[in-house]
């Protein structure tokens, strides 16, 4: 899908620069053509009205074979001439610069043929000639052009369009080619990162549905039995339908935040409070494992926010602080105000997160030690939704990890 996507954006670029270019080079050839339409007709309109010929006396032309026989010695930009013929279209003379006609028969042809047509202006086919005609002095006069020059530049015109349109289409494909990967690089990763999520979310509902089935098939095989009897069976069952129910809500709240359909109301939050109300009930958890939790938390610090999902943030922190920290160890709960800032901070001195695995600490379903965390009922989704309910708060989170300080959360709200 991913590959597919980018050929359709380099499709979609090349297709938008080739429509451009092909407007600038029509519009361009266009003009061109126009402007050596235009000075010819001028050149043929000052000899058929007898205007004088401009002549620069220090251009030096050479002679121009043209087909139909006759031979121009321009002495202007466009070589031009005027042919005045009689009552009965017989040639009376010819006016222009050393005009010298050596095929009679074909240059009467070509006469003809401007005659014979309905447009007072126009091209001689198979020539390189274009004609005026004018008849306002009773007989008829045609001045010619010659068209080499002009046919001259349209063809260059032509080329160095062509050239120049192929130089840009390849550049810009070598361009487009590294802007799709670079653009669809965000989108690949999500589409991993869901790949992923949905590999693990499958994996990890696997095993709750795996014991649920096992201790059903053995309590289905002694249907005699009491219900007491068989309570071992059935408290395992429960244990593994409420760890699924842990882990669905967990992946709806996932999916709703991703979603932004999570529409919390945010009010005026005495984040102080909330911090004190969460800490307290996880003292118990803490003293099981001879953990002391020490608190530097100043009073009446107030966020916009929800809640309830503050006060999950917080126990999130604190609980997972709880679960990767020594035994008999501190854990350093801190809300500070700084520079204009408030920020919470949650520090325990366990074994540091290495540092290649820093960057990934708040994938989802990621564990630094899946067997510890596994052992006390973890997913790995925890500081994803801590990370989930900071960004709707409009927070940062980031994490600090050393041997000497141990391993510090902190977030720090505007």
């Amino acid at each position: 899908m991913i590959k597919k996507l980018r050929h359709k954006f380099i499709a979609v670029n090349m297709i938008f620069v080739s429509i451009i270019l092909l407007i600038i080079f029509i519009f361009s050839f266009s003009f061109t053509y126009t402007g050596q339409v235009h000075t010819a007709e001028r050149e043929m309109e000052r000899l058929l009205f007898n205007r004088e010929v401009q002549i620069n006396n220090r251009d030096i032309y050479s002679p121009d074979s043209i087909p139909g026989g006759f031979n121009i010695m321009p002495k202007t930009r466009i070589a031009v001439f005027c042919v005045k013929l009689d009552s009965k279209n017989n040639i009376t003379s010819i006016e222009g610069d050393d005009v010298t006609i050596s095929d009679e028969d074909a240059f009467k042809g070509i006469i003809e043929e401007c005659l014979s047509s309905d447009k007072n202006s126009g091209i001689v086919k198979g020539q390189n000639l274009r004609y005026m005609k004018d008849y306002s002095s009773g007989v008829a006069k045609i001045a010619f052009a010659d068209r080499t020059s002009e046919i001259e530049i349209m063809t260059n015109l032509v080329k160095t369009s062509v050239f120049i349109g192929l130089f840009t289409l390849s550049s810009f494909f070598a361009i487009s080619f590294f802007l799709a990967k670079w653009a669809v690089k965000p989108i690949k990763k999500s589409w991993e990162q869901q790949t992923q999520f949905v590999a693990d979310a499958s994996h990890e509902l696997k095993t709750p549905l795996t014991v649920i089935l096992a201790n059903t098939d053995i309590l289905a095989a002694h249907p005699k039995e009491t219900v007491e009897s068989q309570q071992k069976w059935i408290s395992y069952i429960k244990d593994e339908a409420l760890r699924m129910s842990q882990l669905v809500s967990d992946l709806l709240f996932l999916a709703k935040s991703d979603a932004k359909k999570e529409q919390s109301s945010q009010s005026d939050v005495v984040l102080s409070d909330v911090i004190w109300s969460s800490v307290l009930p996880l003292e118990a958890l803490a003293f099981e494992k001879e953990i002391e939790i020490k608190n530097n938390i100043k009073e009446g610090l107030v966020v916009k926010g929800d809640e309830g999902k503050l006060r999950q943030l917080v126990t999130i922190l604190v609980e997972n602080a709880i679960k990767y920290s020594d035994i008999k160890g501190i854990i350093n709960v801190t809300l500070l105000e700084q520079n204009g800032k408030i920020k919470l901070s949650v520090n325990n001195g366990g074994v540091p997160i290495p540092k290649q695995q820093i960057n990934r600490i708040f994938d989802r379903f990621y564990r630094v030690d899946s067997s510890r965390v596994r052992n006390e009922g973890g997913y790995g989704l925890g500081l994803s939704i801590a990370k989930s309910i900071a960004e709707e708060h409009k927070a940062k989170i980031h994490v600090e990890s050393s041997s000497d300080e141990g391993t510090t959360f902190s977030v720090v709200f505007k």
